[in-house]
């Protein structure tokens, strides 16, 4: 187990610091980076730790496929950054990532597999709201398309579709591990990420998506 702590801490730091000090000259760290990382080491946690039944795949792959639709916006469309406290954000990404590893351990004591089941499809609609509107059609200003002014279907009821399928994909999580025995040891650093993402503003400051600059 301090083996797999320990690829965890220098996965966290390696990949982050690459970042932040080599792309970003110490001026920011993309949040698509945070999302790579932690995939990787639940990546890393599930191959080494050997359990495989539902929670622990569907785990896995909600983690690749949440670091990938990050990736692919930080590519294609609008970046995200987070451009301070980023000794908090060491802190919470390697905390994470370290709970991963709990997951993992505890997955095969849940108690009812049915809430598993439903945060699988919470994952699925989280994906959805924050990804689907990329396909809409919204006004434009400056060559580029904001959040709040979609209009259409379901988006008229968020304003930030990402934040709100960004916590979704969260609570996914939570609803995962919720009955496994150390279920208040994981559900605070899932909520403190949730807080960390409103304190940082980080779908509320940058535009949504088309930005030709990206393209």
């Amino acid at each position: 187990m301090a083996f797999l702590v320990s690829i965890n801490i220098i996965l966290c730091i390696v990949l982050m610091s690459y970042n932040f000090v080599v792309m970003n000259k110490k001026k920011r760290i993309n949040h698509y980076v945070i999302s790579i990382t932690i995939a990787l080491n639940g990546l890393v946690s599930f191959i080494i730790i050997k359990e495989i039944n539902f929670i622990t795949i569907a785990v896995t792959i909600m983690l690749l496929i949440w670091a990938f639709f990050h990736t692919w916006i930080q590519i294609k469309y609008a970046p995200n950054y987070i451009e301070n406290q980023f000794f908090v954000l060491y802190i919470v990404t390697i905390i994470f990532s370290m709970t991963l590893n709990i997951v993992y351990l505890d997955s095969k004591l849940s108690i009812y597999q049915s809430v598993p089941y439903f945060g699988v499809s919470l994952f699925i609609f989280g994906q959805i709201i924050a990804y689907l509107s990329l396909f809409t059609q919204a006004i434009e200003s400056n060559g580029k398309r904001l959040a709040k002014i979609y209009q259409k279907g379901i988006y008229r009821y968020f304003i930030h579709p990402r934040l709100v399928g960004e916590i979704l994909s969260i609570v996914s999580l939570i609803c995962m591990i919720v009955l496994t025995p150390h279920w208040f040891l994981l559900v605070p650093v899932f909520l403190f990420y949730i807080l960390f993402i409103l304190w940082q503003k980080l779908f509320k400051t940058s535009y949504y998506v088309l930005n030709k600059r990206y393209k």
